[in-house]
């Protein structure tokens, strides 16, 4: 409750102040508290081991500490408070500010460091021209479904979220030496996906000239103290609403330019490093496995992306949509260090990557239960393994809206591991290519309201690979497309219109993919599992 009151007075000093600097018209104080018990187990697909104690060479080695690692079962409650205030200063100018504490229960963090400015924007409207209207600050952006622009940048501004497990290297190519585990940082942090430290710092024009919506928006995704380091995404959406059958069709084009990118794009796995201890006769990290790939990080990307989406209701309780977006751009090298795999020089590749996705819900509204099924389909392309040639694995930029619990978050090939678009856990297997490129997703949904306060639904995935070139590129193995299944279910609860209990479930089970892998080192198949309930209270 400490905390509870700090926003409280948080909000009240601002509400006193505001009016010793403009004429406020009209002040909303609103919240929420949200408590969420979350369990995940084996996001790596591997069942837990034991670390070995054994000194390799007994020369400066390292050795284990004999303790079980590769152990990525968590459980904890997080705790996610918010509070804002919206304040009118006229009929044309708002300001909203909200403040946020999100931390897992028994942690202290209550108070002090633990309080975020989650949003804070001024909203100016008829800017210059009546139909114009800009938010300046820190706020939230979401485009379509979120497919390009949602909600996720996935951040830990207080520190809450374990920090990267520490996993085997099951592998290790030295004669006689196969037995010789470490662990190091491996995986993302656990339970990364529900951080609410997802907004952008940054300018939206709207342009409203009804029935068409013209936004333009510039966002500051991350500042490194020298301009042309910074990382910054700019981007037009402009979006058409029908007269008819409640559609709308939207096209829009965006722009990311990352100069401090500094990833291998997920095709150096860890897990291909050959830890061969601490004496200087030796090197740390030798990548001895990926063929083609070398030591090549590429330090900068561009990219751009065109894309249109549409909605529609074409009969009653039937609701379509769907989507298609091009990709082109360049990634690039010029840092090395390089070697014979990669021309010993420069590389930089251009980029033409394509994504289209479509889905379609029918509700039974006059039937008992109000039953309803829908019917997905996405595909992102991929790249076969190589250091030449045009890249054209499927770039999530900031997608926002997974489409599953477990799979949608899950890091490997062809993406950079960095909390974005839902790169966030690895596995063992170097081959595993990223949950957010190169994959061919369908899916069902299903779902019954057996009262008006009560609803259940459920969602069955399947996952294939898109590109062939990517399986057992490393290894020379034929695994085929099969990725696997997962299965998610949620049931709500709403106790009043403010209040809403929910207990929710995932299950990923691995398929052919994984299970054909005859590298025993890194095979993982383990079913990885999720579980949260919890109540949240809005006011």
């Amino acid at each position: 409750m400490r905390l509870l009151k700090v926003l409280f007075v948080a909000a009240i000093v601002v509400a006193i102040a505001a009016p010793s600097f403009a004429a406020v018209q009209n002040i909303k104080v609103s919240g929420s508290i949200e408590e969420q018990a979350i369990y995940q187990n084996n996001f790596d697909l591997k069942n837990k081991s034991l670390e070995s104690t054994a000194v390799r060479f007994g020369i400066g080695s390292a050795a284990g500490s004999g303790a079980s690692i590769n152990d990525d079962q968590t459980s904890f409650v997080l705790s996610t408070i918010k509070v804002g205030v919206d304040s009118d200063l006229t009929d044309n100018v708002s300001a909203s500010i909200v403040l946020s504490n999100q931390t897992k229960w028994g942690n202290g963090q209550f108070g002090g460091d633990g309080v975020q400015v989650n949003k804070a924007f001024v909203t100016l409207k008829e800017f210059f021209y009546q139909p114009l209207t800009l938010k300046i600050g820190r706020q939230d952006l979401r485009f379509g479904n979120g497919f390009i622009i949602g909600p996720g940048i996935y951040r830990d501004p207080q520190g809450i979220f374990a920090q990267p497990q520490m996993t085997a290297t099951d592998r290790f190519l030295v004669p006689g030496a196969a037995s010789n585990n470490q662990g190091y940082p491996f995986s993302g942090p656990a339970g990364l996906q529900y951080s609410d430290a997802t907004y952008y710092d940054a300018i939206r024009a709207t342009l409203d000239l009804d029935p068409w919506t013209v936004d333009a928006i510039y966002s500051k995704i991350n500042e490194n103290f020298t301009s042309s380091l910074d990382e910054n995404l700019a981007g037009i959406n402009v979006a058409y609403k029908f007269d008819q059958y409640n559609a709308k069709a939207e096209a829009y084009y965006f722009f990311k330019d990352n100069p401090t990118l500094n990833s291998d794009m997920g095709l150096i796995d860890p897990v291909d490093f050959d830890l061969v201890g601490t004496n200087p006769g030796f090197l740390a990290y030798n990548d001895l496995t990926v063929a083609g790939v070398g030591t090549r990080v590429y330090n900068r990307e561009q990219t751009h992306v065109f894309g249109m989406r549409g909605d529609i209701s074409p009969i009653e309780n039937l609701v379509l949509n769907g989507e298609g977006a091009l990709q082109w751009g360049n990634i690039e090298d010029t840092m090395g260090l390089y070697n014979r795999t990669t021309n010993n020089s420069d590389l930089k590749r251009s980029k033409l990557a394509w994504a289209i996705n479509g889905y379609g819900n029918y509700t039974w509204k006059e039937v008992a239960y109000k039953p309803n099924l829908g019917l997905g389909f996405e595909l992102l392309s991929g790249q076969s393994k190589a250091n030449t040639g045009t890249w054209t694995a499927w770039d999530p930029m900031f997608r926002g809206n997974s489409l599953s619990l477990i799979r949608g978050y899950m890091g490997g090939q062809q993406a950079a591991l960095n909390g974005i678009g839902g790169n966030i856990y690895q596995t063992l297997d170097p081959n595993d290519p990223s949950g957010s490129t190169d994959a061919i997703t369908l899916y069902v949904d299903g779902g019954l309201k057996p009262m008006d306060d009560l609803s259940l639904k459920t969602r069955w995935l399947h996952f294939w690979t898109e590109r062939s070139g990517s399986i057992g590129a490393t290894g020379g193995n034929d695994r085929g497309y099969n990725l696997g299944d997962e299965v998610d279910t949620t049931i709500l609860y709403d106790y009043t219109e403010d209040v809403q209990f929910d207990l929710t479930g995932g299950v990923f089970i691995p398929e052919t993919f994984y299970t054909r892998n005859s590298d025993s080192y890194t095979k993982s198949t383990t079913p990885a599992v999720i579980v949260t309930t919890g109540v949240k209270v809005t006011f």
